[in-house]
């Protein structure tokens, strides 16, 4: 070929790998038993996160992002559902937890929401401030896969984005069907190399399972959306579920890891659903709050056995 080719290596002329701990990154997700199994989530490495509707995709990943913020990452999350005003306040609603000195309870149609005191909210902005971003597709113009990977690389690049979540790849997209797979594929290939050439950053791609997944229950490779191509793309699969019956006593759903490249075999952590933080909390295991006050301590969270 006449020139050196960029990646091709003799192993005997490679020079020993050093590994510099102040250069790499790994993102806690607030989950005890996920964090040790993972070894946190990485940088330079990509999450598939899956589950049914509603069992706590997206619940789990702002847990991610927040737990993320708090330790001085910089988190972009990318939503194809919901405007940014919803996704602040369900990440403020976190955030706040059951501390009822931090918020009032408002009048919203029939149902009464939080929202931080006066003097709190500037509390909470201060605390994310420069850390957190939106990319909202109710709101914005993107429609096309590659400028929505130009849009993320360029934070990545302007600001030194170390989490990026996008929530979920079917919802922030206009795919036609015969071509859904194949696109979806092709960008979540272009999302692994970039993790890969940034060892800083670390990306979690939420994909729902196909129809036949059913509640309660692991899932098949093949039932989430891209079936066998996305999990071999992925460095680590995650899949919430949620209890298909809640028994007192018992957990309310579990996260299981089908895929963890690099740390052994797979495991399930179970899960209850904390009303107050609206958050999953590993079961036998007090998590801490968020020390969005700055006290330089962290109280720890109610651990709760309701149902989700």
């Amino acid at each position: 070929m006449g020139e050196k080719v960029k990646g091709l290596y003799n192993v005997s002329e490679m020079p020993n790998e050093v590994i510099d701990e102040n250069k790499m990154i790994f993102i806690p997700t607030g989950i005890f038993g996920i964090d040790d199994k993972l070894n946190m989530l990485e940088g330079g490495r990509m999450t598939l996160l899956t589950g049914r509707p509603g069992e706590g995709k997206t619940t789990f990943a702002h847990r991610v992002a927040l737990e993320a913020v708090d330790k001085g990452f910089k988190v972009l999350i990318v939503d194809g559902e919901h405007s940014s005003f919803v996704i602040r306040r369900g990440l403020y609603n976190k955030v706040i937890g059951n501390n009822k000195n931090a918020y009032d309870l408002k009048p919203y149609n029939l149902k009464k929401i939080k929202v931080p005191k006066t003097h709190i909210k500037p509390m909470l902005d201060d605390w994310c401030k420069d850390k957190l971003w939106f990319y909202s597709k109710s709101e914005g113009q993107i429609k096309d896969l590659n400028k929505l990977f130009d849009m993320y690389k360029w934070m990545h690049e302007e600001y030194g984005i170390n989490l990026i979540i996008l929530d979920n790849l079917m919802s922030l997209m206009e795919f036609r069907d015969e071509d859904k797979n194949k696109e979806q594929i092709a960008f979540a290939n272009k999302c692994h190399d970039l993790v890969i050439q940034n060892p800083n950053m670390h990306l979690i791609l939420v994909a729902h399972p196909n129809k036949t997944a059913t509640k309660g229950e692991s899932i098949d490779y093949y039932q989430i959306s891209g079936a066998g191509e996305l999990i071999a793309i992925s460095d680590n699969v995650l899949q919430v579920i949620k209890s298909a019956d809640s028994v007192e006593d018992e957990c309310d759903g579990w996260i299981e890891i089908h895929k963890n490249r690099g740390y052994g075999t797979f495991k399930k952590v179970e899960l209850v659903y904390d009303e107050e933080t609206t958050a999953l909390v590993e079961k036998g295991v007090v998590s801490k709050a968020l020390n969005w006050e700055g006290k330089g301590t962290q109280e720890q969270w109610k651990k709760t056995d309701s149902p989700f």
